[in-house]
C-alpha cells in the first residue's frame, strides 16, 4: 500500500503517476478481446444519469472521462476496481469465462484463445495500439518527476505542471477524498474517490439542500476494512447529531445500479457523513447516491409517493412497496388472508412453496423500534421472553417483554428504587422466575455486579459482595445448572481475555474460580454457548481471542464442558471462525446463526462483517453442516444479535432478535426447523439437516423430543470420523486425551490408538492418566497475554513480555483462584493497565491505543472487542498525533476542520486568528449537552465549519480585500499565510504565535522554525543550542567559548563521509593531534573530495592558549606537510598540539586525514635481515625436498613388494592359443585402398585377460608377446615363437610418459616412436 501525500507533490525520487488516462488502456484491452463488449458512451461530469460519473464537474470537454462500460444491462466500473473486471462475458451467450484486463499497472491479457475462437483474430491495428499504450504506461510510471495533464487531475485542474484540487480532494492527482465538502444539490453522488481509498485519511460531506425534506442515501457499492474503516451517517449537520449508521466491511464488492442495497433516511433535512480509514489496509471504498424528498426507494416503482409515504399498487406492500402480497399466489398451497399466505397442512414458507420437512425463515416476524439494540441479554421465563439492556445509537428501554401468547411487545418499568445502569455485553440467565444479569460494559467501565430481577415482583436487586469478588467481564456467556451459575470466559480490561470459568452458588451466595481439567482451551470474547441436558454438557463455539499482547484472531474451535467433572472436551471444528454470533439447541442440533467472520486482511475470500450463515452441529454425531441462507444476504446478515427458542405451533423455533449490520436492526427473524415426521425412509430421516436431529424408530421418523424418555436417540453415525488425521493435529497431552475422537498420547505425540506401540501410552479411559498428563505438561500460562491475568494464576508469573510457568507444587494443589488480592493494582508488579490512562499522551507512551472521541485507552489486542459497533471514530498509537485529536490544540482553520468534531471561531480582527472548538454547521455545541448549539461560545457570524475565512494571515498581516492574500508578513514571519518563522527564527506562528531568534551560541546560522533546534554548522557540535561536544564519538572542546575537535590518533588514517541527510547543515569540521614521540618527525596528509579550505595551527604548553598559524586558507584538495621534531618540540614536556580546521565545504563531502610518526629505515639492518630470512627459507625448502624424495623412494619399494607378492600368488595353468597365419593380402588391400584411405591400422596390442585388484585402482593384464628370434628370420623349429606375459597396470586414465632422452641437441626433427601402441589401461 502506498501512502498518498495530502498537501505537496511527490519528491523527485517517488514514483509518479501516469500522464494519461488509464481508462484508455483499460478499454483497449477490453476491445482487443471481444467485439461485443464496448464503451457505449462517455458521460459528462454534469450528467444526471445514474450511470454517469461519480462527481459533478464543469461542462467542459477537458473534463470528459469514460468511467463506465455497459453490456447486457450490466454496468462495470473501471476506476473503482483497480482496472480489473471479473466475469466479463466473451459473447452474449458465453458469460462463464472470466477475463482479467489490467491490474495496478500490470497488464494481464484475458482469455484471448476464447476470444479468437468466438470472434476471429484481432485486427493488427488494435494489437499495435495496445502495445504502444503499454510502452507509454511503463515510460510514464518511471518518469523522474511528477507532471500533470488535464486528464490525470481527476478532480482538479493542471496549473504549471501541478494539480490544483477542488475542495474535498487530495493532491497530487485529486482522485481521493480529503477534508470536508458541502453538497447543496437536491441529488448527487458521494464517493471516496476514483480508486482504492488512501490509508490514514478522513473525509466529510455536509449535505444541506435547503429543502427541509428528508434525505435518502442509496448504497451502490461498499467495501472497506471490517471493524476499522467506517462510514458514519448522522441525521443532522454535525457529528453530534443522532447517529444512524456506521458501515464497515464488505457489503457489496462491485458497483450495482439497482436499489437492492441499504437505503438510509435522515429526517432533519440535513446529513453529515464522515469516513475514516486507519493506517493499515485500503480497499475499493464506496459509491452512494442521495436525493432530497420522496419516498423510500421511490416506492420501488410499484406505488405512488405522497409526501414521504408510499401508497402501494395492488399486489404490493411494505414501506417501499417492495414486498409482494401473497407471493406466487401462495404457490397454490395456501390461502391469502390479510395480505399473508396461510399455508395448508404440510406446507410452509412465505409463499407456501416449502414442504414441512424443510427449514424456513420468516424475515419480518417482529418489527418495532423498541427492538433496536445489540449485545443485549435475552431469556425465557414461562410464556414470556425478556430482552434486557444492550447498546444502541439512540436511547433505549432497558427491559422489554415479549408475550408469546399474544405476540405483543411491552416495555417494563420496574417498581424498585435501585435499578441497574445501561450496559451491553452482559449475560442474562433465567432461573426460578428470576433473571440473573452479570457483568457487561457500563459506560467506560466493565461491571462485576450481579443483578437479579424478579418477574413476579417486578423489582431489581443487586448482590452485595462481602468476601470473594468476581472478575468483571464482558462478552461472556452464562448458564445456571443445578443452582450454580457458570460464567464462561469474557474480556476484562485488567486481566485480558479469559479462559477460566467463574461459579456462583445461588444458595450459598458465593463465588469461586474452579480448577478445570481436560483439553486446553483458548478463552475469548463474543463466543456462543448452549447447555444440553441430555448430555449434561455446555457447548462453547467460536469467539475472539488474543494470540499475543498485540495480535488476535477469530476461532472456529468447539469445546464441551462437563459441570459435574469440570472436564473440557475438544470436539470437531468447522473451518468457519466467527464471533458475536448466537447458538441455540433444538432436538439435539445446535443451531449457530450470523456473526462477524472478518479475517482482518485487505483480501476478502467471502468472510464478511455481517454474516447470514446458518450452521448446524449434530451433537450425537459430532458433525457440522450448513443450510443455505442466501435469501438473508441483504436484510438478514448481522452480528451482535440475541437468539431464543420458542415453543410455537406445536414445535420449537428459533427467534433472532435485532442485531447490527451497519445499522441497528429493528426486527426479529423466525427460523422454523423441518418436521421429521415427513421423511419416509431411514436414510432420508437420519440424513436430514433441516434444523433438528431426526431418528428412525419402528418405521417412523421422529424428532428427539418425540422419543420415549428411555430412548437415548442413538443413530448410525461415526462421531470419530477422520480420527487418524485429527489426532495428529493435537500437540498437547491434555487435549489429546480429552477429545471426542478417542485419541491416545503415545510418547510425545497424539495418535489413533491402533497406531501406538509405545509402552508409555496414555489413554483417555483412565482419570489418573488425565490428571498426570495435566500436571506434567502444558499449563494455562501461555494463553495469558496480560501481566495481571498471568499473575492471577497460582502457577504462572509474568516475565519480560510473556507469561511463564512457575514450578510450585504447593500452589498447584490449590482448588480455586480468587481476584481479591488483585483488586488493588498497586500490590502487583505489573504496569498500569491501559484502561486506567485518561489522556492521549499517557496512553500512547505505553503501547496502548487512544480513541479520541470516546476518551478511552485500550490494549492493542482489545480494540475490536471494545469498539465492536464503530464507537471509535479515530484512534492513534502515535504520541505526536495527540494534539490533532483535541480541538483546543488545533491552531489553524484548515487543521481545525480536519477534525469532524471541531469548527473554527474567527477573531473579529479578521487577520486569520481564532479558536477551534467543538461544534457543527449550526455553531459550537454546549460543553455539557452536545446535542445543543451554544452561540454564546462563538457568534454565528464568526463561525466556520466547512469553509475558512478568506484572510488566513495568522494575525501577522492584514489582507487585500479582493484576493485575500496577506499584505506583508510581520513579526518575523513569512509564507503565503505568514505561517512560518523567518530564517534564523523559530516558534509556532500560527494563530498569532510569536517567533524568537535562534539561540545557537554562534555555532549555527539557523534553527528549526518550529522547535528551535539549531542546525550546527560544525561536525561534532551537538545539542539543541549547539552547546555540547559529541564526546561519545571522540569530539572534545567547548563550543560555548570555542569549538569542538575530533581527536586523531597518530599513525592511523581516518575517513569522514558527510553525505547523510542529517549532515546537510555542516560546513566545517575540526581535528586535533598530539604527537607522542619527541624523536620522530610528524607527517601530515589530508585529501578532500570537493572545494574546501584548510587552516593548521599549533599550540604548546609554554604558549598557553595562543595558537600559532602554520597554514592558512589553503586548498584542501590534496595537502601534505612534514613537521620536524627538532623545530616543534614534540612529546609530553611541551605537549605540542596540532589543530586542523577544514571549512567552506558543502555536503555531500568526504575527506581522508592522518598524522604519522614512523621511524627512519636502517638499510644495512634491513638487507641483513632480508637475506637471513631468505637463506633460511631456502634451507628449509631443501630439507623438505630431501625428505619428500626419500619418502617417494620408500613408497616405490613398497609398491614393488606388493606387486611381487601379487604376481607370486597368481595361480598358473596351461592354455592353448590359436594364432592365424597372416597371408599376403596386397592384392586385396589394393582393391580397397580407395575405400579405406582414411582408416588407420592400430598397432596397439590387445589384452587377453584383465584381473582387477582389491581396490579397483590396479590390475594384472595378460597379453601375447613375440619371443626374440636371435639372428634368424624365423623362430627355430620346435619353438612356438610366442608367449603369454603378464604386467601390473593402473586402471583409469594413465599419465603419458616422455620417451625422449638426451639433451636439447639430441632431439631430431622427427620424433621416433620406440614402443608404438603401448597400453597400460584396462578397457
Amino acid at each position: 500500500m502506498t501512502h498518498v501525500p495530502t498537501s505537496t507533490p511527490s519528491s523527485p525520487y517517488s514514483l509518479p503517476s501516469p500522464t494519461f488516462d488509464l481508462t484508455v488502456l483499460f478499454s483497449c484491452f477490453i476491445a482487443s478481446s471481444t467485439k461485443d463488449y464496448m464503451l457505449n458512451r462517455c458521460y459528462n461530469y454534469k450528467d444526471k444519469s445514474p450511470n454517469g460519473n461519480k462527481n459533478q464537474r464543469p461542462n467542459d470537454e477537458r473534463f470528459r472521462k469514460c468511467t463506465k462500460c455497459k453490456t447486457n444491462n450490466k454496468v462495470y466500473r473501471g476506476s473503482k476496481r483497480d482496472w480489473t473486471i471479473s466475469n466479463l462475458p466473451i459473447s452474449p451467450m458465453k458469460s462463464s469465462q472470466p477475463l482479467q484486463c489490467a491490474k495496478r499497472g500490470k497488464i494481464i491479457l484475458g482469455n484471448r484463445e476464447m476470444a479468437d475462437k468466438e470472434k476471429g483474430k484481432m485486427p493488427s491495428s488494435i494489437v499495435f495500439t495496445c502495445l504502444f499504450l503499454l510502452v507509454l504506461l511503463v515510460q510514464t510510471i518511471y518518469t523522474e518527476k511528477d507532471t500533470c495533464t488535464s486528464s490525470n487531475c481527476v478532480e482538479g485542474r493542471c496549473v504549471n505542471g501541478t494539480c490544483e484540487c477542488d475542495t474535498g480532494w487530495a493532491p497530487p492527482q485529486c482522485k481521493h477524498c480529503m477534508g470536508i465538502i458541502r453538497l447543496q444539490n437536491v441529488e448527487g453522488i458521494i464517493s471516496d474517490g476514483h480508486s482504492n481509498y488512501t490509508e490514514d485519511n478522513k473525509c466529510m460531506w455536509l449535505v444541506d439542500t435547503g429543502q427541509n425534506q428528508s434525505l435518502w442515501f442509496q448504497f451502490h457499492q461498499f467495501s472497506t476494512e471490517c471493524g476499522w474503516d467506517h462510514l458514519y451517517i448522522y441525521d443532522g449537520d454535525s457529528a453530534f447529531a443522532p447517529l444512524l449508521a456506521a458501515f464497515s466491511g464488505l457489503i457489496h464488492k462491485d458497483y450495482t445500479t439497482t436499489n437492492e442495497l441499504q437505503e438510509i433516511r435522515t429526517t432533519s433535512g440535513k446529513a453529515f457523513l464522515y469516513f475514516y480509514s486507519d493506517a493499515a489496509y485500503n480497499m475499493s471504498g464506496f459509491n452512494i447516491t442521495y436525493r432530497s424528498g420522496g419516498c423510500a426507494k421511490n416506492c420501488s416503482g410499484q406505488g405512488d409517493c405522497s409526501g414521504d409515504t408510499c401508497t402501494c399498487h395492488p399486489g404490493y406492500k411494505g414501506k417501499d412497496c417492495s414486498d409482494i402480497v401473497c407471493p406466487n399466489n401462495c404457490s397454490q398451497n395456501g390461502n391469502c388472508i390479510n395480505d399473508q399466505c396461510q399455508c395448508f397442512q404440510d406446507f410452509k414458507g412465505e409463499d407456501c412453496s416449502l414442504t414441512s420437512d424443510k427449514a424456513s425463515w420468516q424475515q419480518r416476524f417482529l418489527q418495532k423500534d423498541i427492538l433496536t439494540r445489540v449485545s443485549s441479554g435475552a431469556a425465557v421465563v414461562g410464556e414470556d421472553a425478556f430482552l434486557v439492556g444492550g447498546y444502541s445509537f439512540k436511547p433505549l428501554d432497558f427491559l422489554v417483554k415479549y408475550k408469546m401468547e399474544s405476540g405483543d411487545l411491552e416495555v417494563i418499568t420496574p417498581v424498585s428504587t435501585e435499578n441497574p445502569a445501561p450496559r451491553y455485553g452482559h449475560s442474562v440467565v433465567a432461573y426460578q422466575n428470576k433473571l440473573y444479569m452479570f457483568g457487561g460494559v457500563e459506560g467506560n467501565e466493565t461491571s462485576k455486579d450481579l443483578w437479579t430481577y424478579s418477574t413476579t415482583a417486578n423489582t431489581w436487586s443487586v448482590q452485595r459482595y462481602t468476601s470473594t469478588v468476581p472478575m468483571g467481564v464482558a462478552g461472556h456467556t452464562a448458564h445456571i445448572i443445578r443452582g450454580i451459575m457458570y460464567v464462561l470466559f469474557g474480556y476484562s480490561p485488567i486481566y485480558g481475555y479469559q479462559n477460566r470459568i467463574q461459579e456462583y452458588n445461588i444458595a450459598n451466595d458465593s463465588w469461586t474460580v474452579p480448577k478445570t481439567r481436560g483439553a486446553l482451551v483458548q478463552g475469548g470474547y463474543g463466543h456462543s454457548s448452549v447447555y444440553y441436558p441430555a448430555t449434561d454438557r455446555i457447548y462453547i463455539y467460536g469467539g475472539y481471542h488474543a494470540r499475543s499482547t498485540s495480535n488476535y484472531d477469530l476461532t472456529d474451535q468447539l469445546f464441551s464442558f462437563e459441570p459435574s467433572t469440570r472436564i473440557w472436551i475438544k470436539l470437531r471444528s468447522n473451518q468457519l471462525p466467527r464471533y458475536l454470533h448466537t447458538a441455540v439447541i433444538v432436538d439435539g442440533m445446535m443451531i449457530v446463526y450470523g456473526g462477524n467472520t472478518h479475517n482482518d486482511t485487505s483480501i476478502s475470500l467471502g468472510a464478511k462483517c455481517y454474516s447470514p450463515d446458518l450452521l448446524l452441529y449434530d451433537i450425537h454425531c459430532n458433525k457440522w453442516s450448513q443450510l443455505d441462507s442466501s435469501e438473508l444476504n441483504l436484510h438478514g446478515a448481522r452480528y451482535g444479535h440475541s437468539a431464543l427458542t420458542l415453543d410455537r405451533n406445536g414445535g420449537t423455533e428459533m427467534v433472532v432478535i435485532s442485531g447490527f449490520s451497519g445499522i441497528m436492526e429493528d426486527n426479529a427473524l423466525l427460523f422454523s426447523p423441518g418436521n421429521c415426521s415427513y421423511h419416509s425412509s431411514e436414510v432420508e430421516c437420519e440424513g436430514s439437516v433441516q434444523g433438528r436431529s431426526c431418528v428412525w424408530r419402528s418405521g417412523r421418523c421422529l424428532a428427539l423430543s418425540d422419543l420415549d424418555p428411555n430412548d437415548t436417540g442413538e443413530r448410525s453415525c461415526d462421531p470419530s470420523e477422520g480420527q487418524e488425521e485429527i489426532c495428529k493435529s493435537f500437540k498437547s497431552c491434555p487435549t489429546c486425551l480429552s477429545t471426542a475422537f478417542g485419541c491416545v498420547w503415545c510418547g510425545k505425540t497424539c495418535v489413533k490408538q491402533d497406531n501406538c506401540t509405545n509402552s508409555e501410552l496414555m489413554s483417555p479411559n483412565s482419570a489418573d492418566n488425565l490428571t498426570e498428563c495435566s500436571y506434567q505438561t502444558e499449563k494455562p500460562c501461555p494463553e495469558q497475554h496480560k501481566c495481571q491475568g498471568c499473575n492471577s494464576f497460582p502457577d504462572c508469573q509474568w516475565g519480560t513480555d510473556r507469561c511463564e510457568s512457575v514450578e510450585d507444587p504447593e500452589k498447584n494443589k490449590s482448588s480455586a483462584d480468587t481476584f481479591n488480592d488483585l483488586d488493588d493494582l498497586n500490590k502487583t508488579s505489573c504496569r498500569t493497565p491501559c484502561y486506567l490512562k485518561t489522556d492521549c499522551e499517557n496512553c500512547t507512551s505505553s503501547s496502548c491505543m487512544w480513541c479520541s472521541n470516546q476518551q478511552k485507552c485500550v490494549e492493542t489486542n482489545a480494540y475490536v472487542a471494545t469498539f465492536i459497533y464503530g464507537q471509535c471514530m479515530e484512534w492513534t498509537t502515535d504520541k505526536s498525533k495527540c494534539p490533532s485529536t483535541r480541538c483546543s490544540d488545533l491552531h489553524s482553520c484548515k487543521d481545525c476542520q480536519s477534525n469532524p468534531l471541531c469548527g473554527w471561531c474567527n477573531d473579529p480582527s479578521n487577520t486569520g486568528i481564532g479558536r477551534c472548538v467543538e461544534g457543527g454547521a449550526s455553531g459550537p455545541v454546549n460543553q455539557t449537552n452536545h446535542q445543543m448549539t451554544d452561540l454564546s461560545i462563538c457568534p454565528i457570524s464568526q463561525w466556520y465549519f466547512v469553509d475558512c475565512p478568506d484572510c488566513q494571515c495568522n494575525g501577522h498581516s492584514t489582507c487585500l480585500n479582493v484576493t485575500g492574500e496577506c499584505d506583508s508578513c510581520q513579526n518575523m514571519t513569512e509564507g503565503k499565510n505568514c505561517e512560518v518563522c523567518m530564517y534564523g527564527y523559530f516558534g509556532d506562528s500560527t494563530n498569532g504565535g510569536r517567533c524568537s531568534s535562534c539561540q545557537c551560541n554562534g555555532q549555527a546560522d539557523s534553527c528549526d522554525n518550529k522547535s528551535g533546534a539549531c542546525f550546527c554548522r560544525t561536525r561534532g557540535v551537538v545539542g539543541d543550542n549547539c552547546d555540547r561536544c559529541d564526546e561519545p564519538h571522540k569530539y572534545f572542546g567547548n563550543p560555548k567559548t570555542g569549538t569542538c575537535y575530533y581527536n586523531l590518533v597518530t599513525d592511523y588514517q581516518f575517513t569522514f563521509n558527510l553525505s547523510k541527510k542529517e549532515d546537510k547543515p555542516y560546513t566545517q569540521i575540526n581535528f586535533m593531534n598530539i604527537p607522542s614521540s619527541s624523536e620522530r618527525d610528524v607527517d601530515f596528509k589530508v585529501n578532500c573530495s570537493g572545494v574546501a579550505y584548510l587552516n593548521i595551527t599549533m599550540k604548546k604548553k609554554s604558549q598557553g592558549d595562543r595558537e600559532t598559524i602554520i597554514v592558512q586558507k589553503h586548498s584542501c584538495n590534496y595537502f601534505r606537510a612534514k613537521f620536524d621534531h627538532g623545530e616543534y618540540s614534540f612529546g609530553p614536556e611541551e605537549n605540542t598540539t596540532f589543530l586542523v580546521y577544514v571549512y567552506g565545504f558543502k555536503t555531500p563531502f568526504w575527506l581522508q586525514i592522518s598524522f604519522s610518526q614512523f621511524a627512519k629505515i636502517d638499510l644495512v639492518h634491513f638487507f641483513v635481515t632480508f637475506f637471513s630470512c631468505f637463506l633460511s627459507l631456502l634451507i628449509i625448502a631443501a630439507v623438505l625436498y630431501k625428505i619428500k624424495h626419500k619418502y617417494d623412494n620408500y613408497r616405490r619399494r613398497q609398491r614393488m613388494m606388493v606387486e611381487m607378492e601379487e604376481m607370486a600368488s597368481r595361480p598358473f595353468s596351461s592354455i592353448t592359443v590359436e594364432i592365424d597365419r597372416k597371408y599376403s593380402q596386397i592384392g586385396a588391400e589394393k582393391k580397397e585402398t580407395d575405400l579405406r584411405k582414411r582408416k588407420k591400422t592400430s598397432l596397439k596390442p590387445s589384452q587377453i585377460a584383465c584381473e582387477p585388484l582389491h581396490h579397483q585402482k590396479a590390475a594384472v593384464m595378460s597379453l601375447i608377446v613375440q619371443l626374440p628370434t636371435g639372428e634368424d628370420e624365423w623362430t627355430p623349429n620346435g619353438a612356438s615363437g610366442v608367449a603369454i606375459a603378464s604386467a601390473l597396470v593402473t586402471v583409469g586414465h594413465h599419465r603419458k610418459q616422455s620417451l625422449e632422452h638426451g639433451g636439447k641437441g639430441d632431439k631430431s626433427k622427427h620424433k621416433k616412436v620406440l614402443f608404438p601402441g603401448t597400453q597400460d589401461v584396462c578397457v
